[in-house]
């Protein structure tokens, strides 16, 4: 298909199977836009080279560079690229995942300056893929806001993926160290470009650290390190002067933050954080700070100020230590709702001993009735006492006197004639056996 214009390649399919859907933006090499990969109905991101440095050698092979150096670092905060075509009869272009969200540079000037703890957890990230492009002996040389990308989705925001690895620089390659120019511009932007990058010297992974200690500077500041009316007297700035400490253009900032940012921005190499780890340690450590202290502030207040108590409810009762709670006692028999139409009865009973209460059943003596009863079985008791001493009495038993003879104790008189008839014992009765009545003798 025709494109619409030289400019804009809505419309084409490039490839044979990458439709081009529309621009999303454009930079000094090339323009990158949303397509479809036809075959799979997936939606990517296509990065071509503008076509009057399609014939340029040395920036074809930066573009190629590009493609192979972020296939083969595979890092999660490194953009994906998938595919790579330079085929006669079209256009270079490298074929990458597409994102949802916006760059770090979108982001500044839709919010504005951002809080420092979120700058630190963006700049983490971008350390981390940094980190693992210079154990590869890559050094991006490109590091500024609009290559930091925000990823969003519903599960994650701020997810970030370092784009465009074209000026990359791979360690102990001589080729193109000098400052290149494309189209005027310095290879690189010179805002965020170490002194040792803007002078064509030798890079290394401290260059890419002195590009993210400005992009951390321009978001919490809202300022370039070095601000100049034109080209010339920014290179002058980037070479000659040191950039103003961070604290005096926000002088909110916390104070180890902005040694971390002024450490990351020093004009000599040695000065600066000798890797990527090193720098992402220190941020990591003072995100870890910041938490605690956080956390700490939440529940004291200001320290710079008296802490006021907030409000809290009423709390329940502290037990009297000098009254022991009193036993627990099974619940009297009967209902145990209170008398009475006011539902302030039904409250629970305090803990602590009151005084008896005339209604409470287990503490009544012993009642009226018992005693009633008490009573009249004592009476009867001395009734039946009294009618069985008076059965014992009327009996007609033998007196006390001859209860004291033993049976056959008769005396006899010595003196007493023979013939003189005998005299017969009197009989001992028993004193519950009834009388014995005996016949008398003929004489």
């Amino acid at each position: 298909m025709d494109t619409p214009s030289s400019d804009d390649l809505t419309g084409t399919v490039l490839g044979g199977r990458y439709r081009i859907v529309r621009k999303l933006g454009q930079g000094g090499m090339g323009a990158v836009y949303e397509a479809i990969h036809e075959g799979l109905n997936r939606h990517v991101a296509v990065k071509v080279l503008h076509a009057h440095l399609a014939g340029e050698s040395i920036l074809l092979r930066r573009f190629e560079r590009e493609a192979n150096a972020a296939a083969a670092l595979g890092h999660p905060h490194i953009v994906l690229v998938t595919d790579f075509h330079h085929d006669k009869g079209g256009p270079p272009f490298l074929v990458m995942e597409y994102l949802a969200g916006d760059s770090l540079r979108g982001t500044l000037v839709r919010d504005g300056k951002l809080p420092p703890v979120r700058i630190a957890r963006i700049m983490t990230q971008v350390l981390s893929a940094l980190g693992a492009a210079h154990r590869a002996q890559i050094v991006h040389r490109d590091i500024k806001p609009d290559n930091i990308f925000l990823a969003s989705s519903s599960a994650v925001t701020d997810l970030v993926k370092v784009l465009d690895f074209g000026v990359v620089k791979l360690l102990g390659d001589n080729g193109d160290t000098g400052p290149l120019t494309i189209a005027g511009a310095v290879l690189g932007t010179l805002s965020y470009m170490a002194p040792e990058q803007a002078r064509g010297r030798g890079v290394d992974g401290r260059t890419d650290l002195y590009a993210v200690a400005a992009c951390m500077y321009v978001a919490c500041s809202g300022k370039r390190p070095f601000e100049a009316p034109d080209m010339g007297a920014l290179m002058g700035a980037v070479l000659t002067q040191d950039a103003p400490p961070l604290a005096s253009v926000c002088p909110d900032v916390d104070p180890e933050f902005a040694a971390i940012v002024d450490r990351g921005l020093k004009k000599d190499p040695n000065a600066r954080f000798e890797s990527a780890e090193a720098m992402e340690q220190a941020l990591h450590a003072w995100l870890s700070r910041t938490a605690v202290s956080s956390r700490d502030l939440a529940r004291t207040g200001d320290p710079a100020r008296p802490a006021t108590p907030a409000p809290a409810p009423d709390p329940a009762p502290a037990p009297d230590p000098a009254r022991a709670p009193a036993p627990a006692r099974p619940p009297p028999p009967g209902p145990t709702l209170p008398v009475g139409p006011s539902p302030a009865a039904w409250l629970p009973v305090a803990s602590h001993p009151s005084p008896p209460s005339s209604r409470a059943a287990p503490s009544r003596g012993p009642s009226l009735a018992l005693w009633i009863a008490l009573g009249f079985g004592a009476l009867v008791l001395l009734g039946v006492a009294g009618v069985a001493v008076m059965f014992v009495v009327s009996d007609d038993s033998p007196p006390p006197a001859a209860a004291t003879h033993a049976a056959g104790a008769t005396h006899v008189d010595p003196t007493t004639p023979a013939s003189s008839p005998p005299v017969h014992p009197a009989p001992v009765h028993d004193a519950g056996a009834p009388a014995t009545r005996h016949a008398a003798h003929p004489r």
